[in-house]
């Protein structure tokens, strides 16, 4: 299964070998005619204006310096067509991983996101090549000022400037001893709307989505050159094998995994036995130590994210296994988020809003949780995922104190329902229930349904019908499920049996369900024995998609896949536009109740110690070896 982007040269019918009309970006490359390019968008969206397009585009004609250079591509391409040219195109396939659907999973929603490619250059700049009329190649770095102008005429209509690293705070402003504003701050300034301000980047639709994830990947590979920038100076090394190479004795500090058979001296470029005296080089800290790739700090990453799992493995180890998993999705239905988004705009038109909205949610049900909705609290952690889905959900895991535990099924009852509330008495919380909390319809009769895998549910359900709360299986306990009168049930527009639709009903706290009006799913997992996957499933790495890159050669029934130029298979980070603005924001994604202090265990002289490469190696020696004992 994929995704598919469309090229930026229209296709040719296979069947009547007649071009086919071109759409969106494809107009540029065939129209050179202002009318004509209006005429051709009228017919892919008929309700836009014909005024109003042509005004656009005689403003940004006249107005925007760097609009008509877009034509650029536009005129080589239809050049090199009339020449005969050999004409190549890109395609873009995005994949489905069956193996990991949690991680690579397609996207269930029509949103705008970017895909970093995970290759190990991601610190390297984008290759925007830049096409002069007078024929030269010109490259545009993307954190130059003219890169947004020139990818979002639209949204910055007369060629405004975007972030340089000369930009400044306003005035004799100072944060964290610099005056240089940050391509994060410049952004998150642009994000918050002003008072009475009629923001044409507001208003940009699926462009604001583009622009959002595209500052953020911006960001990111900014913090990726800063961290590659570092590398070549801070070392991290023991401190035994320091003080042994300032001793000048032959000895080489080993990666693990590394066999010491030679070592490769640099000023004469050939390997040499290790035996061999070394001559002394008062630089030699350039060649100690190993490199460090990506530090854990780095928010997102791998050890990041392992990190933090080890954190939280701590804190079990000291207050015991997690009693509830507790699972909250955002709502494009909150009051909150409807009563800021303007008329004829989605929530997916407006992610700023989203996450603003969603980051205030958060803090709520987190203050709710520690305050004993499920019981007087111990410990939590909670990490925020996207999983492609347009809207952020968190997973939060709570260790409750000993007397709140829900051993019995009187506690869980208290704790956890799962069955329809009744309407006549709780019409809001039965109106949250049936809206959000109804698994299904799937099984044998609906084989199509998300959660179907070799004709059965994922999830479990239907659910077995329970008078009273039982044993656990497989940790979770079985919830009471009581079968109700006869009769036929409408909900979201489907009919249910009203005796069995307890069986659809997906684990619930009553108090937190009718309080945000939400999906919420609430389960006990008390029993559960498998802790550690618990954790390893919450602590995921961000999302991911694998891409394919193929090259095209020809138009029509003539096209070809050039299997000399292949198909390249990408490893690539997924980034919503939610998630985009919830980092640049600076917006919390995980978080626990305890700090966690780790502890540097080591033998005598074998502790590590960081240094650049410009430092004295007498004076590293002795900082670092007062520093020998262990904190524990």
């Amino acid at each position: 299964m994929g995704h598919y982007l469309g090229s930026l040269l229209p296709y040719t019918d296979q069947i009547t070998n007649q071009p086919v009309t071109p759409k969106f970006a494809q107009i540029y490359t065939v129209d050179p005619d202002m009318q004509q390019r209006a005429t051709r968008r009228r017919g892919i969206f008929s309700d836009l204006c014909p005024v109003a397009l042509g005004d656009i585009e005689a403003m940004m004609a006249e107005h925007n310096p760097l609009a008509q250079q877009f034509l650029t591509f536009g005129e080589r391409l239809r050049d090199l067509r009339e020449r005969g040219g050999d004409i190549v195109d890109v395609r873009f396939r995005l994949h489905e991983n069956r193996s990991r659907p949690g991680t690579y999973n397609l996207p269930t929603v029509s949103e705008v996101g970017a895909t970093m490619i995970e290759d190990g250059n991601l610190d390297q700049p984008r290759d925007i090549i830049l096409y002069a009329k007078d024929h030269r190649l010109f490259r545009l770095f993307e954190t130059h000022a003219t890169y947004d102008p020139l990818q979002y005429p639209l949204l910055l209509p007369y060629g405004e400037l975007g972030w340089t690293y000369t930009d400044t705070y306003d005035g004799d402003i100072v944060r964290r001893n610099k005056r240089e504003m940050s391509l994060r701050e410049h952004v998150a300034y642009r994000l918050y709307q002003k008072c009475d301000d009629e923001s044409v980047l507001h208003q940009g639709g699926r462009l604001f989505q583009q622009y959002c994830v595209d500052q953020r990947a911006k960001c990111e590979q900014e913090q990726l050159r800063w961290v590659a920038a570092h590398q070549s100076e801070i070392r991290a090394d023991l401190y035994s094998g320091l003080n042994d190479s300032l001793m000048n004795e032959s000895t080489t500090i080993l990666g693990e995994g590394e066999a010491l058979l030679s070592e490769y001296n640099r000023s004469t470029r050939a390997l040499q036995h290790p035996d061999q005296p070394r001559q002394r080089d008062i630089h030699f800290l350039n060649e100690n130590g190993k490199r460090v790739i990506l530090p854990s700090s780095h928010s997102g990453g791998p050890r990041s994210m392992y990190k933090s799992y080890q954190n939280s493995m701590t804190i079990v180890r000291e207050y015991g296994k997690p009693d509830a998993f507790v699972t909250m999705a955002c709502s494009p239905t909150w009051e909150e988020i409807m009563e800021k988004i303007p008329d004829g705009q989605t929530a997916q038109d407006r992610p700023d809003i989203v996450a603003r909205v969603w980051q205030l949610k958060l803090g709520a049900e987190l203050k709710a949780l520690d305050e004993g909705v499920l019981g007087r609290v111990h410990a939590r952690i909670y990490v925020v995922e996207f999983q492609k889905r347009g809207l952020p959900l968190i997973h939060i895991l709570v260790i409750l104190a000993e007397e709140d535990k829900p051993h019995t099924r009187q506690i869980i009852d208290k704790m956890v329902s799962a069955e329809l509330p009744d309407k006549e008495k709780n019409p809001q919380l039965y109106e949250t229930v049936t809206t959000c909390m109804i698994h299904g319809p799937c099984g044998a009769a609906y084989p199509n349904a998300v959660c179907m895998k070799d004709g059965k549910s994922t999830k479990g359900f239907p659910k077995p019908l329970s008078e009273v709360t039982k044993g656990n299986v497989a940790g979770y306990p079985v919830y009471r499920r009581r079968r109700r009168a006869a009769g036929v049930v409408l909900i979201n527009g489907k009919e249910y049996d009203n005796e069995t639709i307890n069986q659809w009903v997906v684990p619930y706290n009553p108090y937190l369900s009718q309080k945000y009006n939400c999906h919420i799913n609430v389960k006990i997992c008390t029993a559960i024995t498998a802790v550690k996957y618990l954790y390893k499933y919450v602590y995921k790495v961000s999302d991911k998609t694998v891409i394919t890159v193929e090259a095209v050669r020809g138009e029509g029934n003539q096209t070809q896949i050039d299997p000399n130029e292949i198909l390249r298979i990408l490893n690539a980070r997924y980034i919503s536009p939610v998630e985009a603005c919830m980092r640049l924001l600076v917006y919390s994604i995980q978080g626990k109740t305890h700090a966690i202090t780790q502890l540097t265990i080591h033998f005598e002289n074998e502790q590590k110690v960081t240094f650049r490469s410009s430092d004295d190696p007498a004076v590293v020696v002795t900082r670092d070896k007062h520093n020998v004992d262990s904190r524990l």
